[in-house]
Parts: structure tokens; C-alpha cells; sequence
């Protein structure tokens, strides 16, 4: 096993015992906490599904298909706006660094956020090699169009 196998595999475990603390006290936490963290908390749960589902695809060494990257490319953004929402909340977090060990869950979250998208950022990377990017724009035509039910190029000839 390589170090970066080794490496891999400590982080997924390290996000594995994470993300089943987290859904072991979800109920508790969403009792404890208005709309808008319960529903940042259903988004972090996603994405940190992703980003799991990042490093098994890198350990096993499978390489990705276009809709993998264009997932991908949608889940860092959502982990960006997740990060800056408790930026936002919590402006002590911004100064966190993701080799300090987390005080907190509040640190946890982001130290996993930073990790997430530093795994996404070097995964599209490796995948820009082999596949052409997702054209952004054209993805969030595709996702607003299935939003309200219209065919991207419907909803594209409404944007304009």
C-alpha cells in the first residue's frame, strides 16, 4: 500500500467515525436549531456523501465519467456556499486552520468542507485530463431546468 493509499484510507476513516457521529446526534442537533441549520445540515449531509464517495473512487483508482464530474462540480460549489453560510454564522470559523484539530463540531464541519473541496479541486484536476470540464453555465441550465420541470433548452431560451 502506498502512502497515499495510507493517506486515503486514514481519511476516510477519519470522515466515516465523522459523518456517523453526525447522523448518531442529527435529531438532537435539529431539536437544537432553527430551519435554515437543519436544512444546511441535509446539504452537508450530501456532500460529505460525495466527498466520500471522492476518495473510494481514488482508492479504488476508477476514473470518472463526465456525469461523475459534472455531480462533482455541483457538490464543491454547494460545499463552497455550505462553508461561506457558516462563515457567515460563525465568523470565529474563518480563521480555522484544517491542520488544527477541531475544538468543536462547528470546526469539524468546516475542517471536513476544507478537506472536501481541496479533494474535489485535485479530483477535477486529474479529471481534466481524460474529460472535457462541464460547461457551468450549461450545467445550471440542465439543473434549473429540471428545478421547474423544463427542458434545458427551454429554460435557457427563458434566461436570456
Amino acid at each position: 500500500m502506498t502512502s497515499e493509499q495510507k493517506e486515503l484510507d486514514s481519511r476516510l476513516n477519519e470522515l466515516l467515525s465523522f459523518t456517523a457521529w453526525l447522523e448518531a446526534n442529527l435529531p438532537t442537533i435539529a431539536q437544537q436549531t432553527d430551519e435554515d441549520t437543519r436544512m444546511m445540515l441535509t446539504e452537508l449531509d450530501s456532500v460529505l456523501e460525495w466527498y466520500e464517495q471522492e476518495i473510494m473512487r481514488q482508492i479504488e483508482g476508477r476514473p470518472a465519467d463526465e456525469l461523475y464530474c459534472e455531480f462533482l462540480t455541483l457538490t464543491s460549489l454547494k460545499a463552497m456556499f455550505i462553508r461561506m453560510d457558516l462563515f457567515e454564522r460563525h465568523p470565529h470559523l474563518a480563521d480555522y486552520k484544517p491542520a488544527d484539530e477541531p475544538q468543536d463540531v462547528a470546526q469539524a464541519i468546516v475542517k471536513h468542507l476544507l478537506d472536501a473541496e481541496a479533494t474535489f479541486k485535485q479530483a477535477k484536476a486529474e479529471m481534466a485530463e481524460y474529460l472535457p470540464l462541464p460547461d457551468l453555465s450549461g450545467l445550471m441550465h440542465r439543473v434549473f431546468g429540471a428545478i421547474f420541470g423544463l427542458p434545458a433548452s427551454d429554460y435557457a431560451a427563458q434566461s436570456l
